[in-house]
């Protein structure tokens, strides 16, 4: 009989730097095509995922969150790895620091003056800072627990 996995190794890593690496219950992840509960024996699987945020279910029963620009997922029944362009660890976010990003790029894209492709960046940068909050309203919320499970 095969014995079951209890906890899966996970990293989260970009080309700077190394956010996680701990031993976690579950995560879910923004996939392409949606959301992704990875538990421990999952088979493999290799996607590309999307901003959003990552969930991570930690040994002791608390959650920990990272915000994901982008990158790729790798699963091996044992470990995940995520291979992200950039990612921010909700302890790390400062509020006031994000609310005036947040209004100074809310600002720009009332300007009528700048290009189309300077509005999407604006808007990739907006939506970065709007996920900061979520994350720190979910945190200091504690209903976030109930809509997971």
């Amino acid at each position: 009989m095969k014995k079951k996995i209890q906890n899966i190794k996970l990293n989260v890593v970009s080309p700077e730097s190394t956010f996680f690496s701990q031993y976690v219950k579950k995560i879910i992840v923004s996939g392409i095509e949606g959301n992704l509960g990875i538990y421990p024996g999952h088979r493999q699987l290799l996607t590309f995922i999307k901003p959003g945020i990552l969930y991570i279910f930690m040994l002791e029963k608390k959650i920990e969150y990272i915000y994901i620009y982008s990158g790729i997922l790798e699963v091996q029944p044992s470990f995940i790895n995520i291979l992200a362009d950039n990612a921010i660890i909700s302890n790390k976010i400062n509020l006031n620091t994000t609310l005036k990003k947040k209004y100074r790029l809310e600002n720009e894209l009332k300007k009528n003056i700048i290009s189309m492709e300077e509005k999407l960046k604006i808007k990739k940068s907006l939506s970065r800072q709007l996920c900061k909050i979520k994350i720190l309203e979910m945190l200091k919320s504690k209903i976030y627990t109930k809509k997971i499970f």
